[in-house]
């Protein structure tokens, strides 16, 4: 009886730990979803373009609130192309402050680099089709 508990345990353990990385898993799906769709908003590439010269937009992630490594979004041809880099260099027009996201809330701030104008963007997420929305996109000073 005693060994029929114990295999008992041990196969609801391992249930339990499969389950628990699934569900990693799935988070960070998500959380990828939510960078391509929000980097790929025509209205956030708008927003973000009405300060840059040029087809690339470079956004600083020092504090790696976004991603470890570098990442690129392109959308359309028309498009500027969005790098998203972790290292300082000569080149950056933005920087991101907070990146908040939530199960269907978002909210994420980027700076002009070098400037006091700030980027501030809400975004729901739909029931019904699970895509990203933006709600809001507001520019504030930072002084």
């Amino acid at each position: 009886m005693g060994n029929k508990i114990a295999f008992l345990l041990i196969i609801i353990n391992l249930s339990v730990v499969s389950c628990q990385s699934v569900k990693t898993k799935t988070d960070n799906n998500e959380n990828s979803s939510f960078k391509n769709q929000f980097f790929s908003n025509p209205s956030v590439i708008y927003n973000l373009k009405k300060f840059v010269t040029g087809n690339q937009i470079n956004i600083l992630d020092s504090k790696k609130l976004v991603t470890d490594k570098s990442l690129t979004f392109k959308n359309d041809i028309e498009d500027p192309t969005i790098n998203i880099v972790t290292d300082k260099n000569d080149f950056i027009n933005y920087s991101i402050q907070q990146y908040t996201v939530n199960e269907d809330l978002a909210f994420v701030v980027i700076w002009e680099y070098g400037k006091n104008r700030a980027l501030w963007f809400f975004l729901n997420k739909g029931k019904t089709n699970q895509k990203w929305y933006l709600i809001e996109a507001l520019e504030r000073t930072t002084r």
